[in-house]
């Protein structure tokens, strides 16, 4: 819910900004931005933990949880900029160098996740791995958001690359157009089947028909969220 409500805020502001190019909306816009990529790896951590821990080895979690603790500060440093007051020039290039670092550490924890989903995914397959259900339904619909997660970040460097100057020429307006509209459209996707993996979790009936024990699920969730969330800060 909170990153629905973060992408909500998100496409409300940037609407506005387009229209007005007011500097407060421009960094409001750019804040919701940066916010939903923690909100979204941090929910990724929280529900897939198991599954991650299960796939790649126990250095790797404790990088994943160095990581996790630097995004949140990464991601803030296109903000930051913005607020120094920089010259434009000065303050374009720092602010492109923030955005690729957050970028950076934001494809550099999906390309973890998702090779865990996809290795979770294969040896269930394959190998007929015997594991909880609740893992291959962690496993695919973070798979999925993951990628739609990543086709949007690609689509967002292609408008800032295009980002309307003060003299635009039609091919830019038109990329940055298409860009945009891709963009929302991975965003939204993204965001609704991580709504769909809560649904598959909690109301499995309400997909496939199944029923399921919903107390076993419920306990399922709780522990993993608060195990996992204790782990970011903790000691494995």
């Amino acid at each position: 819910m909170l990153l629905s409500m973060n992408m909500s805020l998100f496409f409300a502001t940037n609407a506005f900004y387009n229209t007005t190019r007011d500097s407060v909306l421009g960094q409001l816009t750019t804040l919701s931005l940066n916010c939903g990529q923690v909100i979204f790896a941090y929910y990724s951590w929280l529900r897939g933990y198991e599954v991650f821990k299960l796939q790649v080895s126990s250095t790797m979690i404790k990088c994943l949880r160095g990581m996790l603790c630097f995004i949140p500060v990464v991601c803030l440093g296109p903000n930051i900029v913005l607020l120094l007051g920089l010259p434009i020039q000065t303050q374009v290039k720092w602010f492109l160098i923030t955005g690729a670092i957050c970028a950076g550490s934001t494809i550099s924890t999906d390309f973890v996740f998702s090779y865990s989903y996809i290795r979770h995914i294969w040896k269930m397959r394959c190998q007929k791995m015997d594991v909880k259900q609740q893992y291959y339904v962690i496993s695919v619909y973070g798979l999925s958001a993951n990628v739609f997660a990543f086709l949007a970040l690609l689509c967002f460097v292609v408008m800032q690359l295009n980002a309307p100057s003060a003299t635009p020429t039609m091919k830019a307006l038109v990329i940055n157009c298409i860009a945009t509209m891709l963009f929302s459209c991975f965003l939204a996707v993204s965001v609704t089947l991580l709504v769909v993996m809560k649904v598959a979790l909690v109301r499995p009936s309400v997909l496939s028909g199944q029923r399921s024990n919903g107390s076993a699920v419920k306990r399922f969730l709780e522990v993993t969220s608060r195990d996992d969330g204790s782990r970011l800060i903790a000691n494995p």
